[in-house]
């Protein structure tokens, strides 16, 4: 801003002089006088500094994206989720038919329900009771065990 200031004014104050040396009056001279003064003062103005910053704090194993404005971050983070829910499914059952449901489930959960970085579509009520109902399961049945051995160890329990 400050540079096209000074351009603007400098311009000014060039053509404000053509037209003194051209036509002598007391407009013309106001003219000069008045772009004479914005320009010099345009010298003064203070460079525009972005002051609006951004912070985060990330522990652990997370993964911490910051993006300014409108930015649209898209990446793939929920992959170990999907690995971890396939892992416990297979401790309960080796049919293909419930693994290939688990991506169909898992797909509406991530896209349409949690996480989501795409456009939303409608989704049923009975797909988002589907989406609940067998991950529920799942987890409960897989991780009910390494649940309440972390407990036991933490309450001094168990080894």
């Amino acid at each position: 801003m400050r540079l096209t200031a000074i351009l603007a004014s400098a311009l000014a104050l060039i053509l404000s002089l053509a037209w003194l040396a051209y036509k002598p009056a007391f407009d013309s001279g106001v003219a000069v006088a008045g772009f004479l003064a914005a320009l010099i003062s345009s010298f003064f103005l203070k460079r525009q500094r972005d002051t609006a910053g951004q912070s985060q704090n990330v522990s652990g194993s997370s993964v911490g994206i910051q993006a300014g404005r409108d930015s649209n971050v898209r990446v793939k983070l929920l992959s170990n989720e999907l690995k971890d829910l396939k892992r416990g499914l297979s401790t309960l059952t080796d049919d293909r038919a419930l693994v290939d449901e688990l991506r169909e489930v898992y797909v509406i959960r991530s896209s349409q329900g949690v996480h989501s970085q795409a456009t939303q579509r409608e989704i049923s009520f009975d797909e988002v009771l589907k989406t609940k109902v067998f991950l529920d399961f799942v987890m409960h049945k897989v991780f009910k065990a390494e649940a309440n051995c972390a407990m036991a160890e933490r309450t001094g329990r168990g080894k």
